[in-house]
């Protein structure tokens, strides 16, 4: 039976046709779920024969077994059904029913236009060379070379041999295809007199991929199509990685290995621009294939997830592997306890990397993602802070073409009975689960994941990651032993020769004692790679001696820094890099100009998000932290900053001339945005340790005055969190009410309606908004009791000279009660949404007496608060009314009747 399958524009739609060969179960596994027979479709079904004939695009192909082709294949389909293309896929080289063939051949002759994979493989099968003919016969025909070029596909120089592809095999394959030489050469040649092909390796699959749709949007007239790719290409392009590739990356070539067999299974992947090659690792496979022929006329099952909290395996009926081979049941049992000895799971498409901070994980996720890239449509980078991860992961959506826009039917405000927050959250995260399980390959790279838990809700990380398996490709870096009952490939430290090669570009000219002055260093920092790169960078840049160097960070006092939390245990076990980072810190405190600039910037770093920062928005801050802004900073000056410093070109000129100097010691990376720059993890923690309440302040005034949304998202919450004080800390940010104001009214109320829209990341607005509330419900109550009045607030500004503050300036206090009441309204539309009907009916009323209050009756701004209240009484009543429905079903007492309710 042939194995093809015909392809709908909507997903929801099962495929009309597709049967399976026993041996080729797991060349379109993920079609098993949706694929019946075409026997059983075909029979007394002549609108589906009628679709068959409308198809858009027939697309064939010619391989067993080849995971990159069959990769390839399942790209291509999935991304024609998401911008609307109808396709017929099939591999008529492993058929053996004629109706099938006759099938696949209808579709071919009918389908607007034919796209034929070409390998190597193809010139020697029967079937390819026929759906070559028929497709040049039908002018149109767009050959993919798989793995081939066009110009070495010609039928005298695979005849004669001539070239490395052809030079073994060529000459015979025109007589493995089994038919006329003169029909064979005809339909050889006929590809090298087509202008459009499309040529393809593990260095261009996706360019492949994207420019096969185009071309099809083009053919087929769809300029919909063709303008929805274009602009989710415009949308994408510079948001896949976080900062520049490091052009020095130095050693790893083993965990580089391990790596790639995590993700792919048993076989790596080698290839240049031209050739696909696939190796056999070991003799695991042999023996794999020799129990296969032994079970060869056995059928495969259909494979079963089990997935939990507490495990995550993919198990497989009657001793079935993960790649569709054959077992033994001791190979299970052995495989099994090699995985929870090792903690390595093969071939699953997910990998863990752990180490501790400054070990280099980041840098092996970084290098392996630029090195594969254009094997997925897109590489998703999350960074895995607790309070960000899930905020990082729902603004996928955008990236993954969802339209945040459009809030599900079953979830609008008009259902009859309530939905929690949870459930509209799982709503939103299972649209991008649906999205990565589609079929189309991205790599999701979750960088320093810091609990498997989330912060807010405690939402285990494995419920926002499809199935593993799959084609989308998970890789975690984490400091944490174990992640999901799957234990990371550890980093261990860099060899000798890699560490010498980070700390010095050539050991030819150096000297026996400096050798060993850079051996002491590098024993001292534990080869960590962060302390060996900042050596590295030191000597070159300084051009000092390394027993100079040597002496001098000996020579740095040792002080008495309480190192608290997981956070500061790298320097508590490494006290040789507080020293360096000291002498670091303390050069750049004599050098004046542009590295005095740059300290300062190291130093405010710590209080930003894990995300690339804006160089305007480092400046500003280090500026205000230099001023004193928290104390002392007299509101004249600080307008006048608003003014000129936010938008001042020279001072970003220097600020980025102060992180090229930061970027040469390898303290911070280079962004790939522009004027943006990435500060390293330990940098970050060395300077939040070492800096107070004044960055602290300095930072959210900072973004008080230039941020913007959506470009600073993440900065913006870090600013929020310090603000309102989401944590534990001791750290106290000292905010007047005019900035107050002006943060909930430019960043909280944003926030809040964008959520409404996606109806995600419930739980952080939910708190955000709460907080808002109590903090201007104390500087209201503040106000109203008179600045004499005992008792302190987190929120400082100028007083009037009079007693009473609501005499002097009742317009802040208008201002204030005015916001007050918007925030209380805003939650009660989110109430609304969600169907929590009586806690939104007392939000509501809150606001609804705050603005009669100011504008009375009648005003617009009431008469709006007073429609939401009426709403979300209508609802509750119908919710009631629904409930007490329900109770009558289940009981059969007459609730709803005239005696019950006399009665009661």
């Amino acid at each position: 039976m042939a194995t093809f399958c015909f392809s709908r524009p909507s997903l929801m739609d099962p495929p009309l046709f597709s049967a399976k060969d026993s041996s080729v179960v797991d060349s379109l596994a993920y079609h098993s779920s949706v694929s019946l027979s075409c026997e059983k479709r075909m029979e007394g079904n002549e609108s589906e024969v009628e679709r068959l004939r409308s198809c858009d695009v027939y697309v064939g192909y010619c391989g067993r077994q080849e995971p990159l082709l069959m990769r390839f294949v399942n790209w291509l389909q999935a991304e024609m059904e998401m911008h609307g293309f109808s396709c017929f896929v099939s591999n008529r080289s492993l058929s053996s029913d004629a109706r099938a063939r006759a099938m696949s051949r209808k579709a071919m002759e009918e389908a607007t236009l034919g796209f034929v994979i070409i390998t190597r493989k193809s010139f020697s099968n029967l079937w390819s060379i026929e759906e070559l003919n028929i497709l040049l016969t039908r002018k149109n025909l767009i050959p993919i070379f798989f793995g081939l070029m066009k110009g070495l596909c010609l039928s005298r120089n695979i005849v004669e041999k001539k070239g490395d592809i052809w030079s073994k095999y060529g000459g015979e394959l025109w007589k493995k295809y089994n038919g006329l030489e003169g029909e064979w050469s005809k339909a050889v040649d006929g590809l090298s007199r087509l202008d459009v092909m499309l040529e393809v390796s593990i260095h261009n699959m996706r360019d492949c991929v994207l420019n096969a749709i185009h071309l099809i949007g083009k053919k087929l007239g769809r300029r919909d199509s063709v303008e929805k790719l274009m602009k989710w290409k415009s949308m994408a392009e510079g948001k896949e990685f976080p900062f520049a590739r490091n052009s020095n990356f130095t050693g790893r070539k083993n965990e580089f290995l391990e790596l790639k067999h995590m993700l792919f299974g048993d076989d790596e992947i080698e290839g240049d621009a031209t050739f696909f090659n696939l190796i056999p690792q070991g003799s695991c496979r042999s023996n794999i294939e020799l129990h296969q022929k032994k079970n060869r006329g056995r059928m495969k099952e259909q494979r079963m997830w089990k997935e939990s909290k507490e495990e995550i395996e993919l198990e497989c009926e009657h001793n079935v592997d993960d790649f569709g081979r054959f077992i033994l049941r001791n190979e299970i049992t052995s495989s099994r306890r090699k995985r929870g000895s090792s903690g390595l799971a093969l071939g699953k498409g997910i990998a863990c990397i752990s180490g501790e901070s400054g070990t280099g994980k980041t840098e092996l996720l970084l290098e392996f993602a630029y090195r594969h890239s254009k094997m997925y449509k897109m590489v998703l980078w999350i960074n895995g802070e607790g309070m960000y991860v899930r905020l990082n992961y729902m603004n996928l959506l955008p990236l993954l073409g969802i339209d945040v826009s459009i809030v599900d039917d079953n979830l609008r405000i008009d259902r009859t009975h309530s939905v929690n927050f949870e459930e509209t959250e799982t709503k939103a995260i299972q649209k991008v689960r649906k999205e990565f399980m589609r079929g189309i390959p991205y790599l999701l790279v979750i960088n320093n994941l810091e609990c498997e838990k989330d912060w807010w809700d405690c939402r285990n990380i494995m419920e926002l990651l499809p199935r593993f398996g799959g084609e989308t490709h998970i890789i975690i870096s984490t400091r944490l032993p174990v992640v999901m009952n799957l234990r990371p490939l550890h980093l261990s430290n860099l060899s000798s020769v890699e560490g010498m090669s980070l700390m010095t570009k050539s050991l030819m000219d150096a000297k026996d004692v400096e050798l060993d002055a850079l051996k002491v260093m590098e024993d001292r920092l534990g080869r960590l790679t962060f302390g060996l790169g900042l050596i590295g960078s030191i000597l070159s840049d300084y051009s000092i001696d390394p027993p100079k160097l040597l002496e001098a960070i000996n020579g740095m006092p040792h002080r008495g820094v309480q190192w608290n939390g997981k956070e500061g245990a790298i320097f508590r076990h490494n006290p040789f890099l507080v020293q360096l980072l000291d002498f670091v810190f303390l050069v750049f405190i004599r050098k004046k100009k542009h590295r005095n600039l740059a300290m300062r910037m190291a130093q405010v770093s710590g209080c930003f998000a894990a995300s690339p920062v804006p160089l305007s928005l480092l400046s500003l801050t280090t500026e205000i932290s230099k001023q004193r802004a928290c104390s002392c900073f007299c509101k004249k000056y600080f307008q006048k900053l608003r003014r000129g410093i936010a938008n001042s070109q020279a001072n970003l000129l220097k600020a980025k001339a102060a992180s090229n100097q930061l970027i040469t010691l390898n303290l911070a990376r280079c962004s790939a945005s522009y004027d943006y720059i990435f500060f390293h993890h330990i940098t970050k923690i060395y300077a939040y340790q070492n800096s107070g309440d004044i960055v602290t302040t300095s930072m959210v005034r900072a973004v008080n005055i230039q941020g913007c949304l959506p470009e600073h998202l993440s900065h913006i919450w870090a600013a929020g969190f310090l603000l309102f004080k989401f944590t534990s800390s001791s750290t106290v940010v000292n905010f007047d009410v005019h900035d107050l104001l002006s943060f909930i009214r430019k960043f909280v109320i944003p926030l809040a309606n964008h959520s409404f829209a996606s109806l995600s990341q419930c739980d952080p607005i939910l708190d955000l908004l709460r907080q808002s509330t109590e903090a201007l419900e104390s500087v209201e109550n503040h106000i109203l009791a008179g600045p004499s009045a005992e008792g302190t607030i987190p929120f400082w500004f100028c007083w009037s000279s009079t007693n009473s503050t609501l005499d002097a300036n009742p317009f802040i206090y208008q201002d204030l009660a005015h916001l007050r009441a918007t925030i209380l309204e805003t939650r009660a539309r989110f109430m609304l949404l969600c169907g929590q009907y009586e806690i939104g009916e007392q939000l509501c009323r809150r606001a609804l007496n705050i603005k009669e209050a100011i504008y009375g009756w009648e005003h617009s701004e009431t008469l709006s608060t007073r429609e939401t209240m009426e709403r979300l009484l209508s609802l509750q009543a119908n919710c009631s009314l629904h409930d007490l429905q329900e109770m009558e079903k289940e009981s059969g007492i007459p609730y709803l009747s005239g005696h019950s309710l006399k009665g009661a």
